[in-house]
């Protein structure tokens, strides 16, 4: 199929029939960006049909009907890793909505930090007190255990301070450094999860820590790009 479609491209473009001795370098470089450019072909399918040819070729050298093979020089296409997009913003407001319903500020103080802070599960449950700074007009919270364990400075933005303050305002009264508290103490990682989990059940909107933290760094994005 391969080389059907470039046997075909080749009369095509060229105005000649096919003969493998007349295939050139350019020949495969510019029939590689007809099926990426023109065809819109996937990078997977353009990259397949170079191997095929270059096979195809690579035999004809190997049997002695042909010198050299020009598709050896020619690269595949680049596969770009593809970043989640996040959740949709009907989504986020279905979530938010039930946390909001149920009063539960935690919950909400929580997910608000990953989705308007882009914050990591590990820095969620590692925020202490002395880490938070919340004023009406500003705020930050100090990440102490990211990855790496690299410290940073995140800024709050303005529904990022609302549910850290709300929770803050009736945080149980514990000698416990952590933000965030749990049935035995600080919230762990399983106990964040299990949060999520919570509102993935009820909410029937499949999502992790992870991707809320995308949906953060796509709306960012949107925006940036939008400015």
């Amino acid at each position: 199929s391969d080389l059907r479609k470039f046997i075909a491209w080749f009369v095509s473009a060229n105005a000649e029939r096919f003969d493998p001795t007349r295939v050139t370098v350019r020949d495969i470089v510019d029939f590689r960006e007809h099926l990426s450019g023109v065809r819109r072909q996937a990078v997977a399918t353009t990259n397949r049909a170079l191997v095929s040819i270059r096979r195809f070729l690579g035999h004809l050298v190997a049997s002695g009907s042909l010198s050299s093979n020009p598709a050896e020089s020619v690269k595949e296409l680049r596969r770009m890793s593809v970043v989640p997009k996040g959740l949709m913003p009907s989504q986020v407001r279905k979530i938010l909505r039930e946390i909001e319903l149920r009063q539960d500020y935690k919950a909400g103080a929580c997910i608000g930090l990953m989705l308007y802070g882009g914050l990591r599960a590990s820095e969620v449950v590692g925020l202490e007190l002395d880490d938070v700074t919340v004023a009406p007009r500003s705020g930050q919270v100090v990440c102490r255990h990211g990855k790496g364990n690299k410290q940073r400075i995140v800024p709050l933005s303005v529904e990022a301070r609302r549910v850290v303050q709300t929770y803050l305002e009736t945080r149980p009264p514990v000698e416990c450094p952590a933000v965030f508290i749990g049935e035995r103490g600080a919230l762990t990682y399983s106990g964040l999860r299990a949060i999520c989990s919570k509102y993935a059940a009820i909410t029937g909107v499949k999502f992790t820590a992870h991707a809320l933290r995308h949906t953060f760094a796509h709306r960012y994005m949107e925006q940036t790009q939008n400015d």
